[in-house]
């Protein structure tokens, strides 16, 4: 897939899924465990869940060779405060580089 497939077209989506397992609830009924996983819903009429949606943007990234624009995005992003890890500042570049929004950013494009 392509970075233009992959591009986002709507806001991110949450579901509970079964994780398979059950447990009693306090009225001693049976009731399915969940988990909560977001989705994103792409220009290519897919919707994955997110973490796969990173992979394959780093695939996209690899085989488009644009990991130099990817690791400049990256040292912008860092200087932002609410994203406090390294996974965050890649996976928030990621979306950045996929919406390009790093064409509105006035010091980037100096």
């Amino acid at each position: 897939m392509t970075i233009e497939d992959l591009r986002w077209t709507s806001s991110r989506m949450y579901r509970q899924e079964p994780t398979g397992s059950y447990t009693t609830n306090r009225n001693g009924r049976r009731v399915p465990v969940t988990k909560g996983t977001e989705y994103v819903k792409t220009a290519g009429a897919d919707t994955m869940p997110l973490a796969e949606w990173y992979l394959r943007m780093e695939t996209a990234v690899k085989q488009e060779d644009l990991t130099d624009l990817l690791e400049k995005i990256i040292e912008h992003c860092r200087k932002l405060a609410w994203l406090k890890t390294e996974k965050d500042v890649r996976e928030y570049a990621l979306e950045c580089l996929s919406g390009e929004a790093y064409k509105a950013w006035e010091d980037f494009n100096d």
